[in-house]
């Protein structure tokens, strides 16, 4: 499956073009031509994504990463620690993200062209998947 590739730095949207980096704003949205488009805080190694990817994307309108938890979680009232949490029962949001290009771009007209992922999946109807990597 062909995509769209964003670098995320700082809630600000690079593409590549001519091996420079860019930041997308209104007259460069036309770039974003694939269908997809996928956002990570990195540039991945590889090209493809595996077909889990590929299959959960076409019924979804974003897909997001999920990855284990790995540092102390605790619950906390009125700044103190009322208990200790399994870190095991949880997940936190992770890059890459994937969607469909349309709704990126609304998105973005929106808020300015300014990326934040919190309010992102607030308008958004997601999937999230946990595997360990996304490319082939």
């Amino acid at each position: 499956m062909k995509y769209n590739f964003l670098l995320l730095e700082n809630q600000n949207l690079f593409y590549e073009r001519k091996d420079k980096l860019s930041s997308l704003n209104k007259l460069s949205l036309n770039i974003l031509e694939k269908e997809y488009t996928l956002i990570s805080n990195t540039i991945p190694q590889e090209n493809s994504l595996i077909s889990e990817v590929v299959d959960s994307i076409k019924n979804n309108l974003v897909l997001v990463n999920f990855e284990k938890v790995t540092s102390a979680l605790k619950e906390v009232k009125n700044n103190q620690i009322i208990s200790h949490l399994k870190r095991e029962d949880y997940r936190k949001i992770s890059y890459p993200v994937i969607t469909e290009t349309e709704h990126l771009k609304n998105y973005l007209i929106k808020n300015s062209f300014l990326f934040n992922i919190d309010s992102f999946l607030n308008s958004s109807s997601f999937q999230g998947i946990e595997i360990d990597s996304w490319y082939q």
